[in-house]
């Protein structure tokens, strides 16, 4: 989503040098709220991740499960 607000950024960049028909402080606002909704869904994602290792700590479970040797 951050990436889509670089290039949209970029995109009204470009059009408002070359074509100069861009609404005021428009272009700004769309691309800072789609770039700041990006950077939540991006540290949301590592709070998750965060989350998730803690619970498997949690469970208590062994880090590998050895097979039992069948002996003759």
């Amino acid at each position: 989503m951050s990436l889509f607000s670089l290039g949209y950024g970029l995109y009204a960049i470009i059009g408002a040098l070359c074509f100069g028909n861009v609404v005021r402080g428009w272009t700004s606002l769309v691309a800072l709220i789609v770039f700041i909704g990006g950077m939540q869904l991006i540290i949301l994602g590592i709070i998750g991740e965060y989350i998730a290792r803690i619970y498997e700590q949690v469970k208590r479970r062994p880090i590998y499960i050895k097979r039992h040797d069948r002996k003759a």
